[in-house]
């Protein structure tokens, strides 16, 4: 399952639902410092990526969902 894992950047000073500008979007909503870790397996390989940024709640759902499923669809077969 994908992780959500509030990040504390060194000299950040973004805490949880702070207004700003999000990553992905680009939109000027209560945003929060995110990362998430998706796994897939390829039978003798394995395929790590992750995405880190500050994120409103819209963008943060639809990333969560993204890196789960293919976590839960692709992450075994490793």
């Amino acid at each position: 399952m994908a992780t959500m894992t509030p990040v504390s950047a060194p000299n950040a000073v973004h805490t949880a639902n702070t207004m700003g500008r999000c990553q992905v979007c680009g939109n000027m909503r209560a945003t929060t410092l995110v990362k998430f870790d998706r796994n897939i397996g390829m039978l003798v390989l394995r395929q790590v990526r992750s995405i880190q940024g500050i994120m409103c709640k819209t963008c943060l759902g639809k990333k969560f969902w993204e890196f789960t499923g293919l976590n839960l669809l692709l992450g075994p077969w490793g």
